[in-house]
């Protein structure tokens, strides 16, 4: 049985004492299994962490990054200058989610926020308001996600509110519980533009590919 995992954030699991931190402590990353995820989850918040689909919708080959994970995560569309690009996310070292379309490029916060993202990567987006830059709760469950398909070894938490982290999944999950999908297409986030475009998948192959190792993680450049 894994052990209970104690929060860095100034809090800790129900039933146990607070735990105080310097405050100008730097956030310390902190690799948790599948396993200890898993555990966490189901003693902290059960219900929520059910309501994520077994699997995300579609892992394909990465190979734009050569210092990123071997595959990376079908997201949903994400429309520029009235032309939607097939959005994915990946891995890249030592532990950064990288967002991207059209061959590599990067998206802007603000094109993310608007991209229409397939359940449950929507759920997340569905509570953030503007301005916001940073997407700890997505990248937390993309993150997961990577996780439990064995592309990546281990879940870091970062120690921090702007970063993945144990918090933000939950958050991340307790956002799927109240989203639920619409058929076959995932809720609207407010903003989105509803009008479908020809898609590009400039690197998709016609099938998803079995998740590989991923090459030197855990090591930094």
């Amino acid at each position: 049985m894994s052990a209970p995992i104690r929060l860095r954030n100034g809090r800790q699991p129900r039933g146990g004492r607070r735990r105080t931190q310097p405050s100008d402590a730097l956030p310390v990353d902190t690799d948790y299994t599948l396993a200890q995820v898993e555990a966490h989850a189901r003693r902290e918040f059960p219900e929520a962490f059910d309501a994520l689909p077994p699997a995300s919708n579609e892992f394909l080959d990465q190979t734009i990054d050569q210092k990123g994970s071997p595959q990376r995560v079908k997201m949903g569309v994400i429309r520029l200058n009235g032309i939607d690009y097939a959005l994915s996310a990946y891995m890249r070292l030592p532990y950064d989610i990288r967002f991207s379309y059209d061959a590599g490029k990067c998206p802007l916060p603000d094109h993310i926020r608007k991209s229409k993202l397939d359940h449950p990567f929507c759920c997340p987006l569905a509570t953030s308001r503007p301005p916001v830059d940073v997407y700890p709760e997505l990248e937390s469950l993309v993150a997961f996600y990577m996780v439990r398909q064995g592309i990546i070894p281990n879940f870091r938490d970062h120690g921090c509110r702007t970063r993945p982290s144990l918090s933000a999944l939950q958050r991340a999950c307790m956002t799927v519980l109240k989203c639920k999908p619409q058929g076959d297409r995932a809720p609207m986030v407010p903003g989105q533009d509803s009008r479908a475009g020809d898609v590009r998948t400039p690197d998709a192959p016609a099938e998803p590919s079995l998740p590989a190792s991923y090459p030197g993680a855990g090591t930094e450049d």
